[in-house]
């Protein structure tokens, strides 16, 4: 029946989507930009849009497939159809998901008008999902690059702090511990009140983890204290928040072993524990705070419990192929 209905709802779509208009918005201007740019799709394409999430919603690659080969190649909708085919495979096929994610880029560069968020948005989801340093930076830099070609766009404070962020955890990564504080404290300065609360915090987290490194104890600690402040003010953390918040306090457990009092970060270690059990278990993460916890059961003299959990630290690193000391906090 599924399939039906997503063979029925392709040529209806196909049907609307034969009278792309191509480059018929080239030149729209939005709030006295330049000529040739948009700041993100034009709205008159909602409809466009909304033909696109309905293949998203039926899981229908296929479907996405044939309705962006229906287009014009050089037109902004098949550069848009070509992007959410990334973002439809990232989870599943990485390799996919950076095809259709740099062909997209490629298009959405060389296509008119110009569409400056999605420029962006490209390069930050090709820097997060890179695990290598070089294309990490690369990608962060050339997305800040793009963005900041046009501050009339109103995309700065959610983009412009996660892509800063990016570029300077690449750098942490590269050992160039004064050119990522750099570039955090440049992404500090876009953060506003309408930035999301998971983008500023972990913007501040990673900024305190790159203090601890520089030796700036005191000010690793102030940013840590805000990271945590701002997702706590969102309520109890759940999901995704709870998993970001488990980020910060790793770098607490850090900070404390850092200032020779290890045991002071128990509450917040058993926390990071905890959430991640309940929103991400057996990943990696659940790793890093088993490990974390299981340090501290050892230093509190319970040696069954920090045994039991340093062994599922273990297990858990072999089982999703990381080195056991990749991203530990010891």
């Amino acid at each position: 029946m599924k399939g039906l209905l997503v063979c029925c709802g392709l040529l209806l779509w196909i049907a609307f989507a034969c009278k792309d208009p191509g480059g018929a918005a080239a030149g729209t201007m939005k709030g006295g930009e330049k000529q040739g740019y948009v700041c993100d799709f034009p709205e008159q394409d909602s409809l466009f849009q909304k033909r696109v999430r309905y293949f998203e919603s039926m899981d229908s690659i296929s479907g996405l497939l044939h309705l962006r080969d229906s287009l014009s190649t050089g037109s902004i909708h098949f550069a848009y159809a070509t992007y959410r085919l990334g973002a439809e495979y990232e989870r599943t096929d990485p390799d996919s998901s950076r095809f259709y994610y740099e062909a997209a880029l490629e298009l959405f560069v060389s296509a008119s008008p110009l569409v400056v968020e999605r420029i962006g948005q490209i390069n930050l989801n090709l820097a997060n999902s890179s695990s290598e340093a070089g294309p990490k930076r690369l990608a962060a830099m050339h997305g800040i690059e793009a963005l900041l070609a046009y501050p009339t766009c109103s995309y700065a404070p959610k983009l412009l702090p996660q892509l800063h962020r990016l570029a300077g955890v690449a750098l942490v990564q590269q050992k160039d511990i004064a050119g990522a504080l750099r570039y955090f404290r440049a992404g500090l300065q876009f953060c506003k009140k309408t930035t999301p609360a998971y983008v500023s915090s972990a913007l501040y987290g990673d900024y305190a983890d790159a203090l601890l490194a520089a030796g700036e104890i005191d000010a690793a600690a102030a940013a840590l204290d805000s990271a945590s402040l701002i997702m706590l003010r969102q309520g109890v953390p759940v999901n995704d928040d709870a998993t970001d918040l488990a980020n910060v306090y790793d770098v607490y457990h850090r900070l404390e072993k850092a200032r020779g009092q290890e045991l002071v970060a128990w509450e917040r270690t058993e926390s990071a524990y905890r959430y991640r059990q309940d929103y991400n278990p057996a990943g990696i993460e659940e790793a890093h705070s088993c490990n974390n916890l299981g340090r501290l059961y050892l230093l509190r003299g319970d040696y069954q419990k920090g045994e039991l959990l340093l062994k599922r630290a273990l297990r858990l690193y072999q089982e999703n192929e990381s080195p056991v000391d990749r991203g530990t906090s010891f």
